[in-house]
């Protein structure tokens, strides 16, 4: 019995130093971590996407990438489609509104009109290019217009 006291003390005494200096090294990861934290929350704070506020009737490009059609492979599809005119601020706050309803063709029917900023391009005429196309193409129906 007195043994194993005297091993329960010996195993104890060797355990201090050992569960000090777990407990430094849980202290300094804890500290890494909150360095960490608030370096990314400056990072993320300066580099904040500010999206751009589209108006009523302004015209934009709408990104291609979820934009499914029926081409064979997504690489040789249009990137961008449009123009197209905003036709509506969606949300409360129209200063800090993101999402924006398009004027999009009516043969896209399976296609939600509602777009986030991040989707969207502002249209821009440059005079090097000339005018792009402000309208769509005529839907063709077998062939003819």
């Amino acid at each position: 019995m007195v043994l194993a006291i005297a091993r329960a003390k010996l195993f104890l005494l060797q355990a201090r130093p050992r569960l000090r200096h777990l407990e430094s090294i849980r202290e300094e990861a804890q500290a890494s971590l909150c360095i960490a934290a608030n370096l990314m929350k400056d990072h993320h704070g300066a580099n904040d996407t500010a999206y751009k506020a589209y108006k009523v009737g302004d015209k934009v490009w709408l990104e291609g990438k979820n934009v499914k059609t029926v081409r064979p492979k997504a690489k040789l599809d249009a990137k961008r489609y449009g123009p197209f005119t905003v036709t509506e601020v969606v949300g409360s706050d129209p200063e800090k509104a993101i999402n924006f309803r398009l004027d999009i063709p009516k043969t896209w029917k399976r296609i939600h009109p509602v777009f986030h900023a991040h989707l969207l391009t502002p249209y821009v005429e440059t005079p090097e290019h000339g005018p792009n196309f402000l309208q769509n193409p005529p839907d063709l129906v077998d062939d003819e217009e």
